[in-house]
């Protein structure tokens, strides 16, 4: 994917959360619809390996040295920030 169908992607995903909090409806995502619907999809659109196909690059419920991460984003195996 070029920068160019990134940033539209990306605009869409701007465009449908603004439509369903306009409405009133974003209030009733819980977290699991919130990551699938729009944290995960902004991230693929990014250029992150969401579904890890070539490297273990985005890791769900990371340990981290003081507790816990929902997500680790790697580059190369090194950790490069935590969600």
């Amino acid at each position: 994917m070029d920068k160019t169908q990134s940033r539209q992607n990306i605009s869409k995903l701007i465009e449908k959360y603004q439509r369903l909090a306009e409405a009133g409806k974003i209030k009733d995502f819980n977290e699991a619809q919130t990551v699938n619907e729009f944290i995960l999809p902004m991230f693929q659109f990014l250029g992150w390996d969401i579904h890890n196909i070539n490297a273990d690059e985005v890791t769900p419920e990371e340990r981290i040295s003081k507790g816990r991460v929902d997500w680790a984003f790697r580059i190369d195996g090194i950790p490069k920030f935590f969600l």
